[in-house]
């Protein structure tokens, strides 16, 4: 039976149509997520501090390195199918194993990146956090503001009516 491979042709005995399936939907989750990484990446270009791009980022990086690892297994699975190497399974043996080894290295790289991305979004975080507590801190300051101002307002009225009533009484004198 011949199963395809990303463009590879391999023949298998017995049935690989699990494998085939497994692989299949393994690739189509991460070209989705692929995808997505390169639409975050080209807003954040525009909007590099955006924090919600950032979170974003950092999730699809995650989700990334799980599916490469998925993919990997899939092909482990592939390769123990063939069975050893030998002379008449080198080519797609040697086809899984140079898949294996280029899933590998994208596994590395979405880690690399979501590595270098944690402490930017803890430290974003942490800003974010800061303005948030300053805002609220400005705010109850107001409010107290606003209540004395308030006060005060009502007070030099309350003085201005008096004062006014008191003249209006020394006119009628």
């Amino acid at each position: 039976m011949a199963e395809k491979i990303r463009g590879i042709t391999i023949a298998i005995d017995g049935d690989a149509t699990g494998l085939n399936k497994a692989l299949e939907g393994v690739d189509k989750s991460l070209k989705s997520t692929q995808s997505q990484l390169k639409d975050v990446n080209k807003l954040l270009k525009l909007d590099p501090k955006n924090t919600e791009l950032l979170r974003q980022k950092q999730e699809l990086l995650g989700k990334a390195v799980e599916q490469s690892k998925s993919r990997i297994e899939s092909l482990q699975n592939v390769q123990k199918e063939l069975g050893e190497r030998t002379a008449e399974n080198a080519q797609q043996y040697d086809a899984v194993e140079r898949e294996i080894i280029a899933t590998r290295k994208a596994q590395e790289d979405y880690e690399a990146q979501l590595s270098e991305m944690t402490p930017k979004v803890a430290t974003f975080s942490d800003k974010m956090k800061d303005v948030s507590d300053k805002t609220a801190q400005l705010a109850d300051k107001t409010k107290v503001l606003s209540g004395a101002a308030a006060g005060l307002g009502a007070a030099l009225l309350g003085n201005a009516v008096k004062s006014a009533a008191a003249a209006g009484d020394l006119a009628t004198h």
